[in-house]
């Protein structure tokens, strides 16, 4: 599969990766880095305030597959006493 480059894509793709019960609107952002990776670029999802990658251990996945970022997403949970979220006073754009 081609990579992908394009951020609107990106971000439609992952929607479907999201795990149930977790809204569309955990998901801040997405980028496609086309420098980093091991083969030839990599892709960074970005959660916003309330939600964590599990596997991570914070907001953010950064992976070098879309296969990869699919079973990262498996572990996107609801973070209920998210420090963020006080810091930010629930506003979620950074």
């Amino acid at each position: 599969m081609a990579r992908i480059t394009d951020e609107k894509i990106l971000l439609e793709r992952v929607k479907k990766f999201l795990p149930k019960g977790i809204p569309e609107t955990a998901i801040e952002s997405v980028e496609c880095d086309p420098w980093d990776g091991s083969n030839g670029g990599s892709y960074w999802v970005y959660l916003n305030d309330g939600y964590i990658c599990t596997d991570m251990e914070c907001h953010t996945i950064h992976e070098d597959t879309l296969a990869e970022i699919r079973e990262t997403m498996k572990s996107i949970e609801v973070w209920e006493d998210d420090p963020d979220l006080a810091k930010h006073k629930g506003y979620t754009r950074h």
